[in-house]
């Protein structure tokens, strides 16, 4: 995927537990990290008014592990839809 602003990677969507799932990847081209590719993965999950996306993101490394940051990969990402009066 290319022309989407400055991303130039891969995407793939799958489905996770009944849910829509997008994985995109991107080469690093500069920094601590060169070399290596960041990778995030979403799972969107709907539920009546909300909208949830469960993100991870890490970098896989060159020789194929991938950073383990506890404490700053996850986060959850809630949308509430707002009804007119």
């Amino acid at each position: 995927m290319t022309g989407l602003g400055n991303f130039n990677g891969t995407a793939s969507a799958t489905v996770d537990g009944g849910w829509l799932a997008v994985t995109t990847r991107r080469v690093i081209a500069a920094g601590a990290s060169a070399g290596g590719t960041n990778v995030q993965h979403d799972v969107y999950i709907v539920r009546a008014d909300e909208l949830t996306i469960w993100r991870t993101t890490n970098v896989e490394y060159p020789n194929g592990t991938q950073s383990q940051n506890i404490c700053g990969n996850r986060q959850a990402i809630v949308y509430q839809r707002q009804r007119q009066p």
